[in-house]
This record gives C-alpha cells, structure tokens and sequence, in this order.
C-alpha cells in the first residue's frame, strides 16, 4: 500500500483516545528546549492540536506508532497490542512522536535537522533527525532503552558523543531548526565530512529499523554490521582528536554515555588515577 492508502486504511479502524498525555508532552518538550535555545517555532507548533489513536497499524503500515501531520492537525497513531503489553516503552516513544510533531514543520515547510524535506522520499538527514528525537525523548522522560529494545540504540548513543563534544545547545538549535551551526562545527573540526556522517547515520538507520521490523538478508546484516563499526571507527576518532586537547572530554562523554557497553564499542574508558598519582600521607 502506499503511505496515502495506509493512512486511509487506519482512517477506517482508528480509536480516538484521550489527547490530555499529549499535551503534557508538548509542555515537557517547552520546557526542556527553552533552557537551550530559541524555542519561538517550536511555540507557533504547540497551537497545533496533537490527536491520539489506537489501531492496528502493524498489521497496515509494519510500525508500532507513527505521526501524521494533516491540515493543521498532528495525528499520533499508536499500535493497540504494542500499547497494551508496552505501557513504559509506549509512554518513552509517545514523547519521540510529539518532538516530530513539534519539529518537523517551518513556515509550513517539513525538516529534517535543519534541511528542508523536498517530498522525494528520502532524506539523508532521516538518520540523524531519527537519532537526536530518541536521544531527546529519553532525556525528558528519565529513561534510557538499550540495545535489545530500541533499533535506535547505535545512532542515539554516537548523537550523545555529539551532544558532549558539541554542546547540547547546539544539537538542540539544528534539530530545531533555527540554524546549522553543529553542522558548521562539525565540519570545520572534521575537514567537511558532515555529509558523509550524515549519510553513514541514515544508512544505519534503515537498515536498523528494517531488521527490527521485517527481516534483512545475510548479506544486509553483514552491511549493518560493517556501517557500525564504520561509525564506530569514525566517532572513536573524533573523540580521540577532541580529547588530545581537552582529555577530561572522555569522563564527559562517559558520562553522558552512562553505557558501557557502548564505551566498549567506541573503545573508550573514564579515567582513572594511577597508583603513583595517589599520595598518602
């Protein structure tokens, strides 16, 4: 089916729910954003009305939840047996639809991290609008999704080295669309490879999301598994150049971590004192 025929279908079986947990999300995502940089597009978005509803869109479109921006109005659709056996993980991904709610719209125009969308149906920035909403949904809600949960885990936790190399208020100006300047920063301290990571993020991106929600062939595993390790390469390295002038980057990076097993897969650790610096007295 195509998008159109998909949204007519879940037209037919769609149950409206209470719209209240939505709009308490919309004032979350308010306060946190406000604290990091201009907020005023992301207000003219909160006037949208944001709907619920429950239907069997697995069966119809192959995902647990979807949002849809028609007219005026936001549409959240959530999948009905996922929302029942899920109600933590629904709540997490409730917060990541109502950022796409909130932020993929400009003078009418839809975005992806500060480029504008031209209806082709796709876009290299897919990935990294995808990995910044789920690191920015977790933030608010106070809950991290691991590896076995989220198909996101990879692209979420490189924008997470990001944000601590960069600053939050810089990821947060791009994802929001008011400028470009995390991509400007990257690429001067990366000799302009800004386009290159955007599409190795996208790329993990679909691949993930199809080998969580379908099947992938062996030879499309062993390419996920090679782009990983490609955007490990690349973000380890980064790290290593940024913390060759400030090593205190890597506790910093730890920390907003707070995963070892992606430490691991980054091949970074937090500092520690050796023996020799520790005086007795």
């Amino acid at each position: 089916m195509t998008i159109q025929e998909q949204y007519i279908e879940l037209q037919k079986c769609r149950k409206q729910q209470s719209s209240d947990i939505l709009n308490n999300k919309k004032r979350i995502a308010w306060e946190y954003f406000r604290s990091l940089t201009d907020v005023s597009n992301l207000e003219k978005n909160l006037s949208s009305n944001f709907m619920l509803y429950f239907a069997p869109l697995k069966q119809i479109r192959g995902t647990n939840m979807v949002s849809w921006q028609v007219g005026d109005n936001k549409e959240i659709y959530v999948d009905e047996s996922f929302a029942i056996t899920n109600p933590e993980l629904t709540n997490i991904q409730l917060q990541h639809e109502v950022l796409h709610g909130l932020t993929s719209f400009k003078e009418n125009q839809q975005y992806f991290f500060g480029h504008r969308y031209d209806g082709s149906g796709k876009s290299i920035y897919m990935g990294l609008d995808e990995a910044s909403t789920q690191m920015f949904a977790e933030d608010m809600s106070g809950v991290r999704l691991d590896e076995n949960t989220d198909y996101l885990y990879t692209i979420k936790n490189v924008m997470r080295v990001m944000k601590s190399i960069f600053s939050a208020d810089t990821i947060a100006e791009q994802f929001l669309n008011n400028s470009n300047r995390f991509e400007e920063q990257f690429n001067e301290a990366t000799s302009f490879k800004f386009e290159p990571f955007a599409l190795l993020m996208n790329d993990v991106y679909t691949l993930s999301k199809s080998y969580h929600y379908s099947s992938l062939t062996q030879e499309q595993i062993q390419e996920l598994t090679a782009k990983k390790n490609k955007l490990f390469r690349f973000t380890s390295n980064l790290i290593n150049q940024f913390a060759q002038d400030n090593p205190t980057i890597i506790d910093k990076i730890c920390d907003e971590l707070n995963d070892e097993n992606m430490q691991q897969k980054l091949n970074i650790r937090r500092t520690e004192l050796s023996d020799s610096s520790i005086h007795r007295r």
